[in-house]
């Protein structure tokens, strides 16, 4: 009985002591953590992502939605992805999501909130310049990412065209015309707008003058002909406006006289040519007191030479003290006037003042001898020298060197090589080839939509103009590529921007796009790859992320000529937005002999990098290092870096650096 008693307690303990350690098993075994939140709010109508993939504990995670669970209108889930378009506004929508890793599962809820579309476009009144190269963008509807615009009604100034809410053309007559257009974005409701496009005359401008003081009896000049964007422009007083009593404004823009007044006086001036809306300038101009001679004589200094050079038909003028003819000067500080000496003759067109200013606009080519008597106030005797002047054929006001504002593949472009304030009509016309896509037009209007980027790029033109010798000039401009979204997140290491980059190979250097080598027999991603790297070398991946993303993996395409070389973060860098990335190694294999090449290779830089919204610089940087015989440092062959992540990335590559290889 007692035997019996025994055994069964016996028995009973083990069958404990297993449940006991069944239930430890399992509570030390493989768990599934899986917490709910709220995701960011998305808009109808706007692109949308998310990710719910955040369970934790286990690997090979897979998520789907949970029987009876839907997403709001318009966004679809796959294993853990939120995307697409949303369709109807809602207030935080609640789902549930199931986190499965083999027998483990894990529940979480999460919600969202669509906000209601904010699709607006509104018209207003707009201008373009006539016979002038539009570019004009109506597309300015808010609330979607892709928005299409199409001409409802109403017809456009005649010599204009449209195209997806961009004008572009010449408009051939003033006048104004409205139209309606429409803004149409996918599930959204299509909106009009209506636009009035004013065809108007080109403007000139005329920005405020203070002028040179003058004194009360003293010969006054000064030249307010400062106007800009027409040729023959004229000069007047404004009606209603007074100049300091003893002035006269000539319509070349000259002030001059003997003011009779002391005082501060504010005077408007309007700048007018044919064609031309006119403009109006305020000139403050202050007479001071006439001027006590020094009492005693003096004695007064003249010497003359060679004036600078002129030209037939342009404007001529020394105007202030110390230049042309009115360089006398005397002991006493005494006032000083000049005269034409006589019996001599002033070049054709010219005239001298009294206060020794020489202006005019000279007629005849040819060199030019006349003599000047200067007379000093307190002086004993006056001075008579002879000046010389050289008139030339006039020559075009035409840079040697124009450099143009930057222009991207793709966008409608418009600039000009013509000089701003011309008193000529000069006809541009090409001498070398234009940047792919452009026009030079007669007026050195440079219009269209380039089709070929250039780091930079020249080209010769030649102006004429009836009454002068043709002239050149050089022009520059910069044409980027368009912005484009990466593919599949690999961003090519010879489509960076290598402006200025210089690097080092085992027996010479290279720059710029000299970087760039060929690479399919290397395995290199799209056929070529950065050498020249053994040197201490920085290069910079820009792009912009759609949104702040974290958990983001990286990887560089890698390969050497080293021989087998281990680069760590002491030889070489990876840094995200100017943060070095602890990578570890990349254990790069050299090719079978000494110096070659091996394959290109794939490394994982980390898989937890954080992104920002916008702008985000990847930068890989060769360090000082041991690894090149006989040289101070050595440098791996860079293919590309790509980044995963689930946020939409652009970039602008540079295509021009494989142009022609």
């Amino acid at each position: 009985m007692n035997s019996r008693k025994l055994r069964f307690s016996w028995l009973g303990f083990v069958l404990a002591f297993v449940i006991a350690a069944s239930v430890m098993a399992v509570g030390c075994g493989p768990s599934l953590s899986y917490n709910s939140s709220a995701l960011a709010e998305a808009q109808v109508g706007v692109a949308y992502s998310a990710s719910v993939a955040t369970a934790e504990g286990a690997d090979d995670i897979s998520y789907e939605l949970k029987d009876g669970s839907t997403l709001p209108e318009g966004l679809t889930f796959s294993n853990g992805a939120i995307s697409g378009t949303p369709t109807a506004a809602v207030s935080e929508k609640a789902f549930t999501v199931v986190a499965t890793s083999g027998d483990l599962k894990a529940e979480a809820e999460f919600k969202i909130t669509v906000k209601a579309a904010a699709f607006a476009y509104v018209g207003e009144e707009v201008s373009v310049v006539i016979n002038t190269e539009a570019n004009l963008s109506l597309a300015t509807a808010t609330g979607a990412t892709t928005v299409t615009y199409t001409l409802k009604s109403g017809t456009l100034p005649e010599g204009l065209t449209f195209d997806n809410g961009v004008i572009t053309g010449k408009a051939t007559a003033l006048g104004s015309a409205t139209v309606v257009v429409t803004a149409t974005a996918t599930g959204l409701t299509p909106i009009d707008a209506t636009w009035t496009i004013k065809v108007t005359k080109p403007v000139i401008t005329y920005a405020n003058v203070t002028a040179a003081n003058g004194n009360v009896g003293a010969y006054y000049t000064a030249l307010l002909a400062t106007a800009k964007g027409a040729s023959n422009i004229t000069y007047a007083v404004e009606e209603g406006s007074e100049l300091p009593a003893g002035l006269t404004l000539e319509t070349d823009g000259l002030l001059h006289g003997k003011p009779t007044a002391n005082g501060s006086k504010t005077f408007n001036v309007v700048a007018s040519a044919d064609g031309y809306e006119s403009a109006t300038a305020t000139v403050n101009l202050r007479i001071r007191a006439a001027q006590e001679p020094d009492p005693g004589e003096g004695k007064l200094s003249y010497t003359g030479g060679k004036l600078d050079d002129g030209m037939e038909g342009i404007r001529y003028a020394k105007l202030e003290s110390g230049t042309g003819v009115a360089v006398a000067s005397t002991d006493n500080y005494g006032l000083v006037t000049y005269a034409l000496a006589s019996g001599s003759t002033l070049p054709a067109g010219l005239t001298l003042y009294e206060n020794g200013a020489l202006y005019g606009f000279p007629e005849k080519v040819g060199s030019h001898s006349f003599s000047v008597t200067a007379t000093g106030d307190g002086c004993t005797e006056s001075k008579t020298v002879e000046f010389t002047l050289k008139v030339l054929e006039p020559r075009l006001p035409i840079e040697a060197v124009v450099e143009l504002k930057q222009a991207t593949v793709g966008t409608p472009y418009s600039d000009s090589i013509a000089p701003a304030d011309a008193a000529m009509e000069i006809t541009f016309t090409a001498k070398t080839a234009l940047p792919a896509g452009l026009t030079l037009d007669p007026d050195g209007t440079l219009h269209g939509t380039p089709t070929a980027s250039y780091r930079s790029i020249t080209f010769t033109a030649e102006g004429t103009a009836e009454g002068f010798s043709p002239a050149t000039c050089e022009v520059a401009m910069v044409v980027k590529d368009k912005e484009i979204e990466i593919d599949g997140g690999k961003m090519e290491a010879e489509y960076i921007d290598l402006t200025g980059k210089v690097g080092a190979g085992y027996s010479g250097a290279a720059n710029d796009e000299q970087l760039v080598q060929p690479g399919a027999v290397l395995n290199a991603s799209n056929d070529f790859y950065i050498g020249y790297t053994h040197c201490v070398i920085m290069l910079e991946f820009k792009f912009i992320s759609s949104k702040a993303a974290s958990n983001v993996k990286i990887n560089i395409g890698l390969a050497s000529e080293l021989g087998n070389v281990t680069f760590t973060p002491n030889e070489f860098d990876v840094m995200l937005n100017g943060q070095a990335i602890s990578y570890g190694k990349f254990e790069i294999k050299g090719g079978a002999s000494e110096g070659s090449w091996g394959n290109f290779a794939d490394f994982t830089v980390t898989n937890s990098a954080a992104l920002v919204e916008g702008e985000n610089t990847i930068t890989l940087m060769v360090k000082p290092n041991t690894f090149l015989k006989g040289q101070s440092t050595g440098g791996p062959g860079i293919d590309y870096v790509k980044v995963t992540t689930d946020a939409t990335l652009r970039w602008t590559p540079c295509l021009y650096n494989t142009r022609g290889r």
